[in-house]
């Protein structure tokens, strides 16, 4: 249920593109992720849209349990450059380290990327996201869901 009104965001940042919104609701929430901190909740939810949606935790009042964490199919990745761990998929987010060269780190499920013709954003086991820019995989990762 979400309080007055509540926006949908592309992912799961407050500095990214506005969806849409929900009103006051019952709304389906699909699984949850770590992203940015809004107010001090850094939880936000999937939601069921055409296309990727989030709303932040910190406006919603769950009726029940809260929703699993997303999920996908856990894919080993190899970091081919020091790359930076970000707290939401976007490079403006905040750095929480960097992944060494030669690496390898589990992506645990994937977001489109906030550019035209981007690359994808990996969400890890730690709740913290990578940009797949200099990612090397042996499959696919699937969407956050």
């Amino acid at each position: 249920m979400t309080s007055n009104t509540v926006t949908v965001r592309t992912a799961p940042s407050a500095r990214v593109a506005k969806d849409s919104h929900f009103g006051k609701e019952k709304i389906m929430l699909v699984c949850k992720v770590r992203g940015e901190s809004v107010r001090g909740n850094d939880i936000w939810y999937k939601v069921p849209i055409q296309g990727v949606g989030f709303v932040s935790a910190r406006y919603v009042r769950n009726v029940g349990n809260a929703p699993r964490w997303c999920t996908g199919n856990r894919v080993p990745v190899k970091a081919l450059v020091n790359i930076p761990i970000r707290k939401a998929p976007l490079t403006a987010a905040a750095q929480v380290r960097t992944v060494r060269k030669g690496s390898t780190i589990t992506a645990v499920c994937a977001v489109p990327s906030q550019q035209k013709n981007g690359p994808q954003w990996y969400y890890l086991t730690d709740g913290r996201w990578i940009s797949s820019k200099h990612l090397r995989q042996n499959m696919p990762t699937s969407p956050c869901s």
